[in-house]
């Protein structure tokens, strides 16, 4: 069993240790969701997966939980001195209900591994991989012989501190100067938006948006790029070209087989166009090695189940029963 706690889903599935989906509840959520209603669903979601599965608790190798830095206070994830997640809080609740083997960690690193370890044809060209989620903040993991190298483990959204654009007027309202967090990131582009939105300067956005700046998402901001609003298209075509920078800098700095790509929510149009700014800037051998991640929003509770059987079932060597868990 796994269960992704994300910014704005929870995913809680059954999978088979290829990283088969047997079944799955997702719950779409804000992001101020309370600690309460997170662990009820996770609760009614495990009943209700092992009930229409006909299994039992005895049946289950165990339950991984991948849990996005972002949603650490939400799911009441303490954080040390030295920035490492204590996940206590929400493993006793949880194991109190179910008394079966729980292992957690960052859903990042847990999303890189299941891009490795569920691949429906294995490539030996995808073992080590520099794994970039994208989102209003960016995230990065390195994989080494499959595994994720474990300086990156507590610290993956350093990323978002990453110069990109030294000439950059920004006012470090989001992060540093230029950073990849004021230039790149899903909040960053919103920003830059704001700053231009209205009837005059953004008509077709504007339009798509009934004046309303809170209904400007990822959608209405290619729309409005695609037909005619200029200054949008010069801040789209901006970040992808800041994008392509970042992809080099992160190829040449970690030597990836392959530069995995999640949460983007791009059209194969749209990746192919993306790939070719990263070949201007680096050259097709670089943009070559890029790929999109092979888990999608609605099967990321497989972060999860990637986390668990790394855990019990590779490392542990699995377990008969709950009663043989020391």
């Amino acid at each position: 069993m796994g269960v992704l706690i994300d910014k704005d889903i929870i995913s809680v599935g059954l999978s088979t240790l290829a990283g088969a989906v047997l079944d799955k509840r997702n719950l779409y959520i804000k992001s101020d969701i309370a600690y309460k209603e997170i662990l009820d669903f996770i609760t009614e979601s495990i009943n209700s997966i092992l009930t229409d599965n006909c299994l039992h608790l005895d049946e289950i190798l165990g339950i991984g939980f991948g849990v996005f830095p972002g949603m650490y206070q939400n799911a009441e994830v303490e954080i040390s001195d030295k920035g490492e997640p204590n996940f206590t809080h929400l493993a006793v609740d949880v194991y109190e209900k179910f008394k079966v083997p729980l292992i957690f960690d960052n859903s990042v690193k847990g999303t890189a591994m299941a891009n490795i370890d569920f691949q429906p044809t294995k490539d030996v060209n995808r073992h080590n991989i520099a794994f970039l989620r994208y989102g209003d903040s960016l995230h990065f993991v390195v994989t080494n012989l499959n595994e994720p190298i474990i300086s990156y483990d507590n610290r993956t959204d350093f990323v978002d501190k990453i110069i990109v654009d030294p000439t950059s007027n920004g006012k470090d309202e989001l992060s540093n100067v230029g950073s990849v967090k004021e230039e790149l990131s899903r909040l960053g582009v919103k920003k830059k938006i704001a700053n231009v939105y209205s009837k005059e300067k953004t008509p077709k956005l504007f339009e798509l948006t009934d004046g309303d700046f809170n209904k400007v998402n990822y959608e209405t901001i290619k729309a409005a790029a695609l037909n005619g609003d200029q200054l949008v298209n010069e801040i789209v075509v901006k970040a992808l070209k800041l994008g392509a920078v970042l992809l080099n800098n992160l190829y040449y700095s970690t030597n990836p087989q392959r530069i995995v790509l999640h949460n983007l929510r791009v059209n194969e149009e749209e990746f192919k166009y993306l790939k070719r700014e990263v070949a201007k800037i680096a050259g097709e051998s670089v943009a070559s090695k890029i790929d999109l991640s092979i888990i999608d929003k609605n099967h990321g509770f497989l972060s999860g189940c990637a986390i668990a059987i790394r855990e019990l079932f590779f490392t542990r060597g699995g377990f008969d029963t709950v009663e043989n868990v020391q």
